[in-house]
């Protein structure tokens, strides 16, 4: 592809297969010998997914000053439940993303010890409850995040659900409808929706029954 030096504006040729989408290099212009940078072009769908990256980035942040705040009770009460809800939010919304919390400004040994000592606090019924409220926070930051439809380029990124996966979920989920266990017309339903940065991963994927998925469905 021919580019043109910022400084003499002669013609340059430089293959892109080079460079990363959105990755810029300094090269030396034949003309001037001035450098002179190039910039490989980043499509629709890459940069749909920089939103969504940086989006991300921002809520788990945020889930991790709530998890703290709640732990320690800065400007809210002390809530063991609360804590262990947020950081575990953090993880289901990393994996349902594969976006993760940026730890160069977490001290990761406070984080590990605040989480363990968080669950410790809980019965077994209040870490389920936990896990549950965490997912519906999850579904409700996606939902609020956007209300448009599906982009072009989101919609180029909707690919099947492999084969691996749709058998960890029936064997995870018995078979059933995750919200009233019938075994009739099931349907493998994405937990957050792929226009909203959900994944094809078993962690992003339930079994409903046809019933639940679509008043499941009219609340998104």
């Amino acid at each position: 592809m021919k580019y043109h030096c910022e400084h003499c504006n002669g013609g340059i040729e430089f293959d892109l297969s080079q460079l990363e989408p959105g990755e810029s290099r300094l090269i030396n212009c034949p003309h001037c010998q001035s450098e002179t940078s190039i910039l490989a072009p980043i499509s629709d769908a890459e940069k749909e997914r920089y939103k969504l990256v940086y989006f991300v980035n921002l809520m788990l942040s945020e889930m991790h000053e709530r998890a703290r705040n709640h732990f320690f009770g800065t400007g809210v009460q002390q809530s063991m439940f609360e804590t262990y809800k947020w950081f575990y939010a953090i993880g289901e919304m990393s994996q349902m993303t594969g976006v993760h919390l940026d730890l160069n400004d977490v001290d990761t040994e406070e984080l590990d010890s605040i989480a363990s000592m968080a669950v410790d606090k809980l019965t077994a019924n209040q870490i389920k409850e936990a896990h549950a409220e965490a997912r519906n926070e999850i579904v409700a930051i996606f939902t609020n995040q956007s209300q448009q439809g599906e982009t072009e380029a989101e919609a180029n990124l909707r690919k099947p659900i492999s084969s691996e996966v749709k058998r960890e979920v029936w064997r995870r989920d018995e078979g059933k409808c995750t919200k009233c266990g019938s075994r009739e017309r099931l349907e493998f339903d994405h937990i957050i929706p792929v226009t909203k940065g959900g994944s094809n991963t078993a962690r992003n994927i339930e079994l409903l029954c046809e019933t639940c998925n679509r008043a499941k469905s009219a609340t998104i």
